[in-house]
């Protein structure tokens, strides 16, 4: 037995084994051992050996070592999968039926019942089909596994794309004008191993674990991903991934999990097919079709039945640049915010969804632009409340011109002195004080079951009416009032107005907003500061100070981008656009979702199925929908005897500089028609 299993290798029972020829050397084997009639015929384990005579005993040690041994060469000659079907029978025989019973077993009894799933034909499978093609040498009865002749020379990628097909393969062909390369003027594919990657049907998204390949990172927390083997690994960051096509141009694959213990780059099929794309998996090959059903992809399965695509990974040489592209997305998100609050935030972990990445200090022209100012003179002492509502700063701000699209001048705020949570309400006149402040005190004692304790304001008449005062003693709110000429006792509110106008200019001057935006420009900063760092909280924000929950900003955007917005269905028909172009203004807290502008028709709309294109802004300047200093709009092809009447003093100089300015105004072409004589 040693001098068999040591010397002589066993005959394997694997999947691609006929299983007819595994079981004739089997039995031979077996039978050299004196070990297939064990194997054949079984034997019946005694119940009890009471009453055994000594022969009899050392009989049934003969057979049950023979059992043993038999079932021991079983084990050994099949492969895992094999393995685990006869890993719980109790004899050697019991594991020979089932391997009879199983998928490759007892089919020489049962041939003549197979159809072939290839050709339709009885007596064989798919595999020993003689109608197979191999790709390879295109000769049949074999597949290209098996071919003896030369092996065709593989080429560096599986992509299979006509010269018109635009490479759709995963997402999206990224426009040459939108390439820009860091450091050098190229840009190197990498075809190193990490250029492999493996597409699974098991995988519920793409991922990879080289942090190189990646265009673009955001590293997060994410969750864990599961294996097959019981083992999980964390998901560290999501990002994209740029590759080179047979046709020179770039190609991206977005939404990539960056998992660093991943040893193998795979692509999700489940993904893709959610994006549109078809796989079909046939006679060991795999195709990839895109919406219009043009081949994308063709990869054969390898040896190890997986399907290996190739891709050009598309490597920057000086990937800092990119961090730092993405240090300024986040910068202009949070409203231009310092970049010293920003690294505070993702050192101090105070938010979710925020990348964490080097945020070095860098020049933006529109925070100088819109807040310069004349340096601070030092700070006195000031009294901290000890919990919510036990002191509220308050101050308006205005006249604002011009004013906003609903006719607004003026905003209150009022900031909690213990969790410095902001809220701004937008008024037409001072008198609204009041009653906005009613309002105020109402909805944010219902939020907390706390009651305001105490206002400070300035001595302004819109906080001193009998009113105002009346109602803060009918209800025991402590009043604080400046000195006269004295606002800077005010501070916080004085402070916390001119930081929201300060981010208001750079937010508007960042994508060149009409100023009539300025209240909605308000509104957003306001939402972005109650999501920053303060000097007076520690480590922690103003909006989780006040609702005890750290507060996610994955979602935030640059006020002002351009925006798509998905038309609801009841609101188009059947061959009308899906989505309609807007700005983005701002976050709509009631249903969390984007609040948007729609040039077109000029009203704002709510949307939650919105995609922002951050790097892009409304040409307003160029654009008639937008003009808000006249509800008429004339068409650019308007003659002048169209727009002004007969009276008009059109054949004197100064009529004609008027008019012109006014046409110019009004965006009206000049054409001018020569007389002869």
């Amino acid at each position: 037995m040693a001098s068999l299993t040591n010397g002589i290798p066993l005959p394997k029972l694997t999947k691609d084994v006929n299983y007819d020829n595994w079981k004739v050397q089997m039995k031979a084997l077996l039978g050299s051992q004196d070990n297939w009639d064990v194997v054949e015929n079984g034997h019946e384990e005694p119940v009890t050996t009471e009453g055994y005579t000594n022969a009899q005993l050392n009989a049934l040690k003969v057979v049950r070592a023979k059992d043993k041994a038999a079932l021991y060469l079983l084990y050994r000659a099949v492969d895992e999968s094999g393995f685990e079907k006869i890993a719980n029978a109790k004899s050697s025989k019991e594991a020979w039926d089932i391997l009879e019973k199983a998928t490759w077993g007892g089919r020489s009894n049962t041939n003549n019942n197979i159809e072939c799933y290839n050709c339709g034909k009885y007596g064989h499978v798919a595999k020993e089909c003689y109608s197979i093609k191999c790709y390879n040498c295109g000769n049949l009865g074999h597949i290209s596994k098996d071919c003896r002749s030369e092996k065709k020379r593989e080429e560096p990628t599986n992509f299979h794309a006509e010269e018109e097909d635009e490479g759709l393969l995963l997402v999206t062909t990224i426009p040459e004008a939108e390439i820009k390369p860091s450091c050098s003027s190229e840009v190197k594919p990498n075809c190193s191993d990490n250029s492999v990657w493996y597409l699974d049907t098991g995988a519920s998204n793409h991922m990879c674990g080289d942090e190189h390949l990646f265009k673009m990172l955001s590293k997060e927390e994410l969750r864990s991903v599961s294996f097959g083997d019981a083992s999980k690994v964390a998901v560290k960051g999501r990002g994209t991934i740029w590759y080179q096509q047979r046709n020179e141009k770039i190609g991206e694959i977005r939404d990539v999990y960056y998992v660093p213990d991943l040893k193998s780059n795979i692509l999700s099929m489940g993904q893709l097919m959610e994006k549109g794309y078809s796989v079909l998996m046939k006679d060991r090959e795999l195709q990839l079709k895109d919406k219009l059903g043009r081949l994308i992809a063709q990869v054969e399965m390898k040896k190890n039945r997986m399907y290996k695509l190739e891709l050009k990974i598309v490597q920057d040489e000086c990937m800092q640049l990119d961090l730092v592209d993405e240090a300024m997305k986040w910068h202009l998100r949070f409203g231009h915010l310092h970049f010293r609050g920003l690294t505070e935030l993702v050192k101090k972990e105070m938010v979710f969804g925020l990348p964490k990445i080097e945020f070095e200090k860098k020049f933006c022209e529109e925070c100088v632009i819109g807040k310069h100012a004349r340096t601070s003179f030092p700070r006195s002492s000031e009294y901290r409340a000890k919990e919510q509502l036990g002191l509220i700063h308050t101050d308006l701000c205005g006249p604002i011109t011009p004013e906003s699209f609903s006719g607004k001048k003026y905003f209150v705020s009022f900031i909690d002195d213990f969790s410095r949570k902001t809220w701004v309400y937008f008024l037409k006149e001072k008198l609204e004080v009041f009653e906005t402040f009613k309002k105020f005190k109402v909805m944010v004692e219902k939020e907390t079951s706390k009651f305001i304790k105490a206002v400070r304001s300035d001595r302004g008449g819109e906080f001193t009416s009998v009113e105002f005062n009346k109602y803060c003693e009918e209800h025991g709110i402590k009043r604080f009032l400046t000195a006269p000429y004295s606002p800077q006792q005010n501070g916080v509110a004085e402070r916390k107005n001119r930081t929201i106008l300060d981010m208001v200019r750079s937010m508007l001057k960042g994508k060149n907003m009409p100023k009539k935006f300025w209240a909605e420009a308000v509104q957003c900063a306001v939402y972005v500061q109650n999501r920053c760092p303060h000097a007076k909280l520690g480590e922690k924000t103003p909006q989780e100070i006040w609702s005890g929950m750290k507060p996610s900003v994955s979602h935030l955007r640059v006020f002002g981008s351009l925006a798509y917005g998905q038309v609801p269905r009841q609101h188009r028909t059947k061959l009308e656009d899906r989505s309609k172009k807007y700005i983005f203004i701002g976050y709509d807290e009631k249903s969390k979702a984007y609040k948007l502008y729609d040039p077109d028709n000029k009203k704002v709309v709510v949307s939650r199925d919105v995609h922002v294109e951050e790097t892009k802004q409304w040409c307003w300047s160029n654009s008639i929908e937008v003009e808000t200093s006249s509800d008429i709009v004339v068409p650019s092809t308007t003659t002048m005897t169209e727009f002004f009447d007969e009276g008009s003093e059109l054949h004197t100089l100064e009529g004609l500089e008027e008019n012109f300015e006014i046409c110019s105004r009004k965006c009206i072409t000049w054409s001018f028609l020569l007389k002869i004589g």
